[in-house]
Formats: structure tokens, sequence, C-alpha cells
């Protein structure tokens, strides 16, 4: 604001009458000015105070009727001298002394020079006088030696330094005390500063940290609990005592936050031993911004966000990689062991222990939970559970271990073999369920390299036991598709009591594998079976023994749909087999059998030509000619091709012998389809 010659009649009007202003100063508990006389000779010792500045009345006329900050209930305190004011921390009071003296001094028409140099410099030493208390003030905050009352008052005294500045910035160049502006409130925020970077720097008293086994870990968590209990002593005792605009929390949080980010920047330049790593990133990621900033009594005065990362990328991935790599070789020497230890087992002798009657590993379920727990943990300490699926890739190398020692098992003939299968196949569900729904995070191309792994353990441990079971029972299945078996029921009621028999005999298996057996060996009995019906030991001379054929294949379907939906098979598609076969053996009409084998390559895209000659060779009528005719039918109308949600069967049915009418094909041999693994 511009000076402005002071109106004369207004002046009159808005001055306080004799003796007002001392009332009013005595009220607020600051010094009444005195009134400065002009010379007799009716000039002023300093010209360019012969006017007063507008904003000089305005001040006056705001700051008429002041209290205390600090006084309850309004109540307007006694006047006490300057030094009396400063002695018990009455800093505002002190303030509002000091700023209508100078006031008085700068606004005042004039004084002699002496008199107004000695009163520069008294109102300079006591400014400096009250910083000096202000600061001590605001700097024993956290030590819990500051009154609630001796603070407001200090910060009282800031703001008002802070509006005084402001109303001195409006008077012309020349005009303005030496000391304007003071900047009371940067000095504060820089007093602020460095008070967090001496108390973070001074540990020897902090309290309630014993010594942990390094001197990092111990100055990292000495720290982290100043920290946590000066901001919480902002919150609960400091934030109070400061107006809004000061934003008092999230200044000192920031200030904390990088002092905090400055020690461990210091720390992480030297190497640390993967303890110290750990502990270090543990509190970078985890302890600090979980258990410090995150207390329930900061949350809601914290600008989390606004702080940002406690340390930069390039400082801590280093520490990340070296901690990553560390629990990656540990755990792949936790899980190794736990296979060696059950590898030792085997060639022992020893037999899986049983939960439940039912054969189990107990490898699996501790390397599930090592896995996992490395997992969370490593997810934990780094903040982001995405960094740690590297460490999920460890499970690789241990499954492909596993299943080399399964293999090999297999190929030793040891009593406790098949309870080892049995058990395998136990823990092969757990590894299974837990990489398809538990085991996260991790890559896709990681899953299902994980997954092609259990699978094809799985499906050889399955392999195994169906064959030790095909074994026991190949004698009955030799029988099937000769004379004997057409005329006597007698050989499939053996065959069907054998099954039975290796059932039971696996039924200390867990259920969900043991129906998974059934499905498997219900599958492989159906494939024997048209097998042998498909190899050509049987010849049929009459209608009469095509119709027992038929009848036979429909009794057979019928007993074994029976058993192995009694032991659990839900592959119920494969009851239609049979008496799909009988359909064509029981029609004597060529172009009725040559509509009814379309028909079956359209339920069975995987059958062949092959499989039809074979099964036509059981037709007593049906001459050449015909036979070929329908071969050809077949290749014309057959669409392998199209897509079907048809379940492979034929495909899995070896002819190796084909009666071949006519080359319709060149690649139709007598050698069949190669072997499906």
């Amino acid at each position: 604001m511009s000076l402005v010659l002071l109106d004369r009649e207004r002046e009159s009007e808005e001055s306080p009458q004799p003796g007002q202003n001392e009332v009013t100063m005595k009220e607020d508990g600051a010094e009444a000015p005195h009134e400065k006389k002009i010379g007799g000779d009716g000039r002023n010792f300093f010209p360019r105070l012969t006017v007063k500045f507008s904003f000089m009345q305005k001040r006056k006329s705001d700051t008429s009727v002041r209290r205390s900050p600090s006084s309850e209930g309004g109540t307007q305190t006694a006047a006490l001298p300057f030094e009396e004011n400063l002695a018990q921390l009455r800093l505002w009071e002190a303030g509002q002394q000091l700023i209508a003296r100078e006031e008085q001094l700068f606004g005042s028409p004039g004084e002699k020079e002496a008199e107004w140099e000695t009163e520069e410099a008294a109102l300079r030493k006591h400014y400096k006088a009250l910083l000096l208390k202000v600061q001590e003030v605001v700097r024993d905050t956290l030590d819990c030696k500051t009154k609630e009352s001796s603070l407001k008052s200090a910060v009282s005294a800031i703001m008002e330094e802070e509006k005084q500045d402001q109303q001195w910035r409006k008077a012309m160049e020349g005009q303005v005390p030496p000391w304007r502006p003071q900047g009371w409130r940067q000095t504060h925020d820089r007093m602020l500063e460095e008070l967090v970077t001496l108390r973070i720097n001074r540990l020897d008293k902090v309290q309630g940290v014993e010594n942990l086994s390094s001197s990092l870990k111990t100055d990292i968590c000495k720290m982290g609990k100043l920290v946590k209990d000066d901001l919480l002593r902002v919150v609960q005792n400091v934030k109070d005592c400061y107006p809004e605009e000061f934003d008092i929390c999230n200044l000192y949080a920031r200030l904390y936050h990088q002092a905090f980010s400055e020690r461990l920047q210091d720390l992480a330049t030297s190497p640390m031993e993967i303890e110290d790593c750990t502990y270090f990133i543990s509190w970078v990621y985890d302890h600090y911004p979980n258990n410090v900033l995150r207390h329930k009594s900061l949350q809601t005065s914290i600008d989390l966000q606004a702080l940002g990362p406690l340390l930069p990328e390039d400082v801590v991935q280093p520490l990340e990689q070296q901690y990553l790599s560390h629990a990656e070789s540990q755990l792949g020497t936790w899980i190794s062991k736990a296979l060696t230890d059950e590898n030792a087992a085997w060639k022992k002798g020893d037999l899986p222990k049983k939960e439940d009657g039912y054969y189990t590993t107990a490898m699996t379920f501790p390397v599930i939970k090592l896995v996992d727990d490395c997992v969370k943990e490593a997810g934990t300490i780094l903040g982001d559970i995405m960094k740690a699926q590297r460490i999920v890739c460890q499970l690789g190398p241990f499954l492909q271990s596993y299943r080399e020692s399964l293999k090999n098992q297999m190929k030793v003939k040891q009593i406790n073999v098949k309870p080892i299968i049995k058990g395998s196949l136990s823990g092969i569900c757990q590894l299974r369920d837990y990489i398809v729904v538990s085991m996260d995070p991790q890559p896709e191309d990681v899953r299902v390299r994980h997954l092609d792994i259990v699978n094809d353990m799985e499906k050889q441990c399955y392999k195994y036991l169906i064959n030790s079971i095909q074994s026991d029972i190949k004698p009955h299945y030799n029988q099937l598709g000769t004379a004997s078996w057409l005329s006597d029921g007698s050989v499939m009621t053996e065959l069907l009591m054998k099954i039975r028999e290796n059932v039971e005999a696996h039924k200390d298996m867990r259920p969900s594998c043991l129906q998974a057996l059934v499905a498997h060996l219900h599958l492989q009995m159906m494939v024997e079976y048209v097998r042998k019906l498909m190899k050509r030991k049987l010849r049929l001379k009459s209608r009469e023994e095509e119709d027992r054929l038929v009848e036979r294949l429909c009794e057979d379907s019928h007993a074994l749909n029976d058993l192995f939906s009694q032991e659990g098979s839900k592959e119920e598609w494969l009851s239609s087999v049979l008496p799909g076969i009988a359909e064509v053996l029981k029609l004597q009409d060529p172009e009725a059998i040559k509509l009814e084998v379309l028909s079956l390559a359209q339920k069975y895209p995987d059958i062949r030509e092959e499989h039809v000659c074979a099964l036509l060779y059981l037709k007593v009528h049906l001459s050449k000619d015909n036979i070929a005719s329908i071969q050809k039918s077949l290749v014309e109308n057959h669409i392998p091709s199209v897509p079907t949600t048809s379940q492979p069967f034929y495909s899995m049915v070896q002819v190796k012998w084909i009666f071949k009418v006519a080359p319709l094909r060149s690649q139709l041999t007598a050698t069949g389809l190669p072997k499906i693994p």
C-alpha cells in the first residue's frame, strides 16, 4: 500500500481518546506505547516519517481489544512487562507488545534520532529474544516439555508475525523496518526440519528397543520407533495447537519421511549380510508403511499418498534382488532335501503312512507349505506379491526330480512300490490343486509347465497301477472274443469277479484317486474287450450265432456297466460302445449296415476302416463286394476334421490285422494305428 497523507478529520474521529490506548494495551497484556512529541520547532528529525500508513490505522482499529489465545473463555489478562511475558512463555502477548512498539516507532510523526536508534536496537534485540523463546517452545514439544498453552501462544506469535510481514509488504521501499519481513513461518519450518534430522541421528534416547543381532537392525528399529512415537505425539498433543493452514501433521510426516529415507540410503551404501538385507527391506515395504504410517491413530491425519516411496528404486532394487536370490536358493534347498529324505525311505523299503486308512505321502504337504509360506513372506517383505512370483519357479525343478524318482521306483521290484504309487497319487492331487487354485502369483507359462509335469506324473502312476491290474486279469482277457466265451457266460462272470477283487485291493487309496483309477480301468477294459472282439479269433457260421453274439454283447455291456458304476466310475459314455457294435452286427441288409456304420462313425469320429473291416468280418452272409461298398461309403462320407464333443475311443483300439477288401486308401496297412501312449 502506498503512503497517503493522513486525513486530519478522520484521524480525530478514529483515534482513541486520551487514555483509551493505554487501557486497551493493558487489557491485552502489552505495554502501552508512549506518545511521541514533536520538537518545539515543529519539525521532524525524520521527514520520511511525517506521515502515517493507512494500514497502521487499520491495524490499530483491528487490535484495539486483544485477548490471549491461551486464555479461557475470552478472559482478558493483566498487563505484564515484556520480559515477564517472555519468562512466563506468554509469547503471543510478548509479540503483541513488540508489534505495538514497532508500529509506534515506524509509524510516528517523528522523534529524536538518538532515541529512535536506541528503540530500534532494543526492538531488534527483543524480537531476537522472542524468536529464541518461540523456537525453544516448539523444539521441546516432542520431548513433552512444553505445555499446550505455551505452544499455542508460540504458534499464535508466529501467525501474528506473518500478518505483520504481510502488512509491511504494503509499505513503500525504504519505509519498512530493517528486520521485515522476518519470515517466522519459514524459520519455524526450517527449525522443525533441523529438529527432526537431529532427533533421528541421535538414537541413544530411544527407549523400549532391545539390542538386536546387528547394529544395523538396532538402528533401523530405533529410527522406526522414534518416527512412530513422535508422529503419535504430534497427532495427539501438537495438532490442536496449530491452525489447519499449517497442516502440521503432514509437515512432520514429510520431514520424518525424508529424514528416515536419508538415513536408510546411507545404510544401503554398505554391503549387507542377508539377515540385515531382509530386515532392511522389510522395514521399507512392511513395518514402516503398515505399522507406522497406517497406525490407527495416524491414518486420518496423514496423507500417505503424498509421501511417496521411502526409497528410490535404484537404492532398493539391488537389495530386493539379493533377498530374492537367497529366498530362491533356500527354498530350493529345503524342498530338494524333502525329496531326498523321501527317496531314502523308499529305498529302505518303508511303507508310506496312512491317514484315515488311505496311503499318502509325508512329503507333498510340507513342500506345498514351504513354497506357499516363502512366496507369501516374500510378498509381505517386498510389499508386492507380484515381485515374489519368481520364487514359484523353484517348484519346477522339484517336480521334475519327483517325476524321475517315481519312474525309477516303478522299475524296482519291491513290495512297497504299489503303496508308494498310491500315496504319491494323493500328493500329486494336492500339487495340482495348489498350482491351479492356490499358487499365486505365477506367470501362465510357468503354470502350464508345472501342470504338464504333474499331469504326466499322474498318468504314469495310473498307468503303472492299471498295468498291474491287467497283468492279474490277463488270463481272463484271453478268453474274450473266442467260441468258449460266446457259448459260456462263466468266462465273463469270472472276469468281473477278478476286476472287483482288484478294485477292492486298491481301496486303501484316497477316494478321489480310487475313483479316477476305476475310470481308467473302465476305459481300458472296454478298449481291451473291443480289441479282443476284432482280433478275428471268432468265426461265425450261422445267423443264430450272430444273434447269440449280439445277445452276448448286450449282456456283457450291462454287466460291465453295473460293475463299474457300483465301484464309482462316472464314464457313462462307455455304456454305448458295445450296444453300438451290436446294432451293426444284428442287421442283415447291406444298405442298412452301411447306414449304421456311418451312424457309428458320426458318434465315434476316430473309427477307421480297419475297425470297420474287422467288425464286418464277423458277419456271416456279407459278401466282399458288400464290405467294399461299406468301406467306400465310410471313406467318402467320413469327415474326421469336423469338431466333435465325443470322447476318443477307437483310436485306442489297435487292430493288427485287417481284412483288406479293396485298395481304398493307400495308407491302409495291415498294422493298424500306432499305439496311443
